[in-house]
């Protein structure tokens, strides 16, 4: 891809997220022919660690004009590696993202267009870029680990936050009763609430700066002309009609290792997935749960269902999260 196109087609996945949010606008006149639906794997990285603290299906229906975000806890057990079977590190286990894009298609029988990663970075700078984020912190928060660069104090409340605290509010998860599961609904209030704020904020004046950021913290292989699209469709949107789901499932600790993993429900995730269309079966080689471990298969095998919000919902009401 040219340069110049590389800088549009960033910027465009890159508006994507508050392009959801806005109620009404217009198409931009870009008459190409779209795909009846889009469906992108959003990764966002931790640069220390390389893992992913952020995985989500964002799928657009172009002709209902509906996007559905599907969060998957990054602690999901996954048997695509002799090693590591949490699916945050997999990324760097297979060889890339588009590895991991693949690996996820196959296994959750869902057409997926391309994937769009990024690191904390970009969280931080466009937070500073917008003047700060406000929003409801919904515990108290006070967490530090030097070596990924974390230190979190908030207290529960409201707050506009700068930049490094939003990366902190983001990926804090210790002080909540499901630590993945809480951090997961918290994405959803940084979410809503950041594209509210950009929606106020960002004008023609910004195109370079925030197209500056995406050329550096961004990656995608999605071609241009899909990225287009994509926005094309999305900016006639109305937040009712965006929503947000957790893949259902549970934490459990495994007998064996130790380890604390989220299992998906087989019977919940394969209904979730319709929202989105699918092609095969769900997890048809059976690589989300290890039928040895009779703790894994009691909730892969549980009839669990996935709570669908919508962008003005967690934006209006927020999401309550239980403290631990």
């Amino acid at each position: 891809m040219k340069p110049a196109l590389r800088i549009v087609a960033i910027f465009v996945c890159l508006l994507a997220p508050i392009l959801l949010v806005q109620s009404g606008g217009h198409s931009n006149e870009i008459n190409n022919p779209s795909p009846e639906r889009l469906t992108v794997l959003v990764l966002g990285k931790d640069n220390a660690s390389e893992l992913s603290d952020v995985i989500m299906l964002t799928s657009v229906d172009t002709v209902k004009r509906e996007v559905c975000i599907l969060q998957i806890p990054r602690d999901t057990y996954v048997n695509l590696d002799e090693g590591y079977k949490k699916l945050n590190g997999m990324s760097k286990k297979l060889g890339g993202d588009d590895k991991l894009c693949r690996a996820i298609e196959k296994s959750m029988g869902v057409n997926i267009d391309g994937y769009v990663s990024f690191d904390t970075g970009l969280v931080e700078r466009m937070v500073d870029l917008l003047g700060g984020v406000e929003l409801e912190v919904p515990v108290d928060m006070d967490y530090d680990d030097p070596y990924q660069d974390l230190s979190i104090h908030l207290k529960k409340g409201k707050h506009k936050l700068n930049g490094k605290e939003a990366v902190g509010f983001v990926r804090y998860r210790k002080g909540y009763l499901r630590a993945d599961i809480g951090r997961i609904d918290a994405q959803k209030i940084f979410v809503a609430a950041f594209a509210r704020t950009a929606l106020e904020k960002l004008g023609k004046k910004d195109i370079a700066p925030v197209a500056g950021l995406a050329l550096r913290y961004v990656k995608t292989d999605l071609p241009v002309n899909q990225l287009i699209s994509l926005a094309s469709a999305i900016c006639e949107i109305t937040p009712e009609k965006i929503g947000f789901a957790t893949m259902p499932g549970e934490e459990v600790k495994s007998q064996k290792s130790g380890v604390w993993f989220y299992i998906l429900s087989n019977s919940g995730c394969a209904e979730l997935l319709k929202i989105i269309g699918v092609s095969e079966e769900f997890d048809k080689d059976r690589i989300y749960s290890d039928a040895t471990r009779a703790e894994f298969e009691e909730i892969y095998n549980k009839e669990i269902k996935a709570r669908i919000y919508n962008a003005a919902e967690i934006d209006g009401e927020g999401i309550e999260i239980t403290p631990k």
